[in-house]
């Protein structure tokens, strides 16, 4: 029991933690196993958990272990690009699609990402030389866990931060059945990735018009939608900035000007980052950044910004 591999039943007797389940030891950073992962059969009744995994113990911290770390600690230490997934079995699959150790991919164990792994993934090597990439369900607690990895990396200045972008109700471990689907892992996670704050946009989003259908059939509505989005922004880096400005105007059909406004009003911008602002956003005079004096009528110009895919030299 103070292994974490069994637990007592109300009548007294011992019951295997793990029965039924396929299982993945987890293994320090030196190599020593330190605890388990079980992943359910696929047999499993709907309500049993995917996953469970050992206890906090003497030896073992959930909040400050990543799956994947111990166990792939070479081509960590090599430079590999980390990628975040969900499980070990998407680590396997990440594995399997770069067999060349070019991209390692880790998960959190029966938590949520910590602070802790954030900044044990940030200071691999590979993330200040490839950045980070999040593989993760786009089903709803996959969309949380996207969120909250980006609120914990992006407190982690300097580091790149990308998306996979995969089909709709999959993860990596999906992908491992066919050469096909092994080549799509591939490109979602490369040439097809994007920036990690765009898809926490497009989330956000989703979430806000879940709720309030009809809000963006309104300018008022619009505008409200935008000026959240763009508080998610606003710390970023400018050039980041300015091409999510654009993307969040798109999204909600608002002026670049409304949002590149609500972006200077949470940060509380003086002129001359108004102005640095202006020059990446593609040549507009920096007054258009400003809040307005008298109310705009009309369309707002879209913006220039230069695209978000992320550059070649950061996909290596």
């Amino acid at each position: 029991m103070a292994a974490g591999l069994a637990t007592r039943s109300r009548t007294g007797h011992l019951v295997d933690l793990f029965r039924d389940r396929i299982m993945f030891p987890i293994h320090h950073l030196d190599g020593h196993p330190i605890a388990f992962l079980g992943r359910a059969a696929p047999s499993a009744a709907p309500d049993v958990p995917k996953y469970l995994n050992t206890p906090d113990t003497a030896i073992y911290h959930k909040g400050q272990t990543l799956y994947g770390a111990g166990e792939q600690a070479d081509p960590i230490a090599s430079g590999a690009a980390p990628v975040l997934v969900e499980g070990p079995i998407d680590v396997l699959a990440i594995a399997l699609a770069f067999p060349d150790g070019s991209r390692v991919a880790v998960a959190a164990c029966g938590t949520s990402l910590t602070a802790n792994h954030a900044a044990a993934i940030t200071t691999m090597p590979g993330a200040a030389r490839h950045g980070i990439t999040a593989a993760l369900d786009n089903d709803d607690p996959g969309c949380k866990a996207t969120y909250r990895a980006w609120q914990v990396l992006s407190a982690h200045p300097g580091i790149d931060l990308y998306a996979a972008t995969l089909p709709d109700h999959t993860d990596p471990g999906d992908l491992i059945s066919s050469p096909l689907d092994v080549d799509l892992l591939r490109v979602a996670l490369t040439e097809d990735a994007r920036p990690l704050a765009k898809a926490v946009i497009d989330i956000r989003l989703n979430a806000i018009t879940a709720r309030h259908p009809d809000l963006l059939r309104w300018p008022e509505g619009r505008i409200t939608v935008a000026r959240t989005l763009a508080s998610l922004i606003a710390s970023l880096p400018v050039d980041q900035v300015v091409a999510l400005t654009g993307h969040i105007a798109d999204c909600t059909h608002t002026g670049f000007d409304t949002v590149a406004d609500a972006v200077l009003t949470h940060l509380g911008r003086s002129p001359p980052a108004t102005t640095e602002l202006a020059k990446l956003g593609g040549n507009r005079h920096p007054r258009s950044f400003l809040p307005p004096t008298t109310p705009t009528t009309g369309p707002a110009a879209r913006s220039t910004a230069p695209t978000d895919r992320p550059s070649s030299r950061r996909r290596r």
